[in-house]
């Protein structure tokens, strides 16, 4: 009846758990590549009256995707582009971008806030610019950044498209977790249940029988062992008062004997 009782108990526990990080997952699951408007890399820079650097510049799947929330008329927000214009005949090939306006969009804003949680970033609504490629974060622009961004762009277009981390699919994350719960967990109930049954057998309670057993007849011996001393030491007594006796029954006869003979 214990044993049952524990066995629920911790079943219980672990089913919890698993819906508790279940739902908790399915609230962040969450399709960010669908939200807000966005624009490519030439509508971008024309936004800004920028003329695109290389004219046979295109888009392909391969391209690492550089994410930036900016402001129309932002000023760091002119200098990020006019760089990223400076080296698209030299990179344009390994990179593409969707930028997102968010001090006139408000949708935009709220998808900075998301992105900028989930990323565990301290930025507030309309800061920009906000650039992110991969799991790296730039807030502003400045000179040093130039190199962080180049150097970014080479270590993930060497990676598999299926292997860059990217923040707008962050979503898929917390299902692939819950689908490893679901097959954890029941392993580990079943495992609980058989150490707890196994704890519970009959060759696990025969130990202690057999040991108490044991115990019992030694002290048995023991008091037997303790019972016949007495005993022991009376006969030995005994014996020896009977044979003082017969040594001196032998002594007595042999002086009769001698006067005798005289």
């Amino acid at each position: 009846m214990k044993k049952n009782v524990i066995v629920g108990l911790i079943v219980a526990v672990l089913v919890g758990l698993l819906l508790f990080v279940s739902f908790r997952g399915s609230n962040k699951a969450e399709d960010l590549s669908s939200m807000g408007t966005s624009a490519n890399l030439k509508d971008t820079l024309a936004a800004e009256e920028i003329k695109i650097a290389d004219a046979n510049y295109k888009e392909t799947d391969d391209q690492v995707v550089i994410y930036m929330f900016r402001g129309q008329g932002c000023s760091h927000c002119l200098e990020f582009l006019e760089y990223i214009n400076s080296i698209v005949k030299e990179y344009g090939s390994k990179f593409k971008m969707r930028s997102y306006e968010v001090w006139n969009n408000s949708d935009n804003g709220s998808l900075q806030v998301k992105v900028a949680e989930k990323l565990g970033a301290e930025v507030e609504q309309g800061s920009v610019p906000f650039v992110i490629i991969g799991d790296t974060t730039i807030v502003g622009f400045q000179e040093s950044d130039k190199k962080t961004i180049t150097d970014t762009i080479d270590k993930m277009y060497k990676q598999k498209v299926s292997e860059r981390f990217d923040v707008m699919k962050l979503q898929d994350e917390p299902s692939k977790k819950n689908d490893a719960l679901w097959v954890i967990i029941p392993i580990l109930v079943f495992l609980v249940y058989i150490f707890l049954t196994k704890t519970d057998s009959p060759e696990v309670k025969e130990e202690p029988v057999k040991k108490e057993a044991a115990v019992k007849e030694v002290k048995k011996e023991v008091k037997k062992e303790v019972k016949e001393e007495p005993k022991k030491a009376a006969s030995a007594n005994n014996k020896k008062k009977t044979t003082k006796k017969s040594s001196s029954k032998k002594s007595n006869n042999t002086k009769k004997s001698s006067k005798s003979k005289k």
